[in-house]
């Protein structure tokens, strides 16, 4: 609505006077502003419609969780990213960077990681290699990069930091249905975010032949659709099949010229 467009330059003010300390890549420069959800945040310096129809709909893109499970710090640093930053979609895909960063190291495939310990010039890693031998290995820095509980197990050292989380993170669990279709959208858009509004179930449909041209087949399209953290349980007992369904009749209605084309 009009009123709405009135009062949605609010948020803009309010993420230019955080400065520079709104960024993705170390949120922690921002911790004064987690303060609040982005719902809280929304309802208190905007509106409800906002909330609907823009912070809610963005946040769920991004995270897959609805505003009221979201930090007002996650709203601010998403669209701080989202305005002052490029969208990089290599030809090759993403693999590409994994790939050649694996040239460089010796990778063990199939390791399990038992323990972490530290010592005074190093650290230690003790794991079981996929023979079932027992090593270790000795290095200057090790990153720990597990769920936390995980973390906790092989690294007990960390538990005074991160037990607080452990116990109140909930991990949002993800469900996406992948549709190929032999015809292409008229529509260049990278993605569609959805209002819980307009479709509860999906929080964004994503256009994969529109990021790079080496996506798909020439002429065919291909569409990720996510489903929302709330009803994740529900969804996870249905068969693929009535994932499929479900996902496209929203394609479709969505973008009419692509019916009848899922192949």
């Amino acid at each position: 609505s009009w009123r709405s467009k009135f009062i949605l330059p609010r948020l803009f003010m309010d993420l230019k006077s955080m400065g520079d300390k709104m960024n993705f890549q170390d949120v922690s420069r921002g911790y004064e502003y987690d303060n609040k959800s982005a719902e809280t945040y929304s309802l208190r310096r905007l509106n409800q419609e906002i909330l609907d129809y823009f912070v809610d709909p963005i946040l769920r893109a991004l995270v897959v969780a609805r505003a009221k499970y979201v930090s007002k710090l996650e709203l601010m640093n998403a669209l701080n990213g989202l305005f002052s930053t490029k969208i990089i979609a290599p030809l090759g895909g993403m693999s590409l960077l994994p790939k050649a960063l694996a040239q460089h190291f010796e990778v063990k495939y199939h390791s399990s990681v038992k323990r972490v310990v530290n010592h005074a010039d190093s650290v230690e890693v003790f794991f079981v290699d996929e023979s079932g031998n027992q090593q270790s290995a000795r290095s200057d820095a090790c990153v720990i990069a597990t769920l936390l509980p995980q973390a906790v197990d092989i690294y007990p050292q960390c538990q005074a930091w991160v037990a607080p989380l452990a116990n109140d993170l909930h991990y949002v669990p993800g469900i996406c249905v992948h549709l190929g279709y032999s015809k292409r959208t008229t529509s260049k858009a990278l993605m569609v975010l959805i209002s819980t509004k307009e479709i509860p179930d999906l929080t964004l449909v994503w256009l994969e032949h529109n990021k790079a041209v080496d996506r798909t087949p020439e002429g065919h399209g291909m569409f990720y659709l996510y489903y929302d953290d709330a009803v994740a349980a529900s969804v996870s007992a249905k068969s693929d099949q009535q994932l499929v369904e479900q996902c496209a009749q929203i394609v479709e209605k969505l973008f009419p010229e692509v019916a009848s084309a899922l192949d």
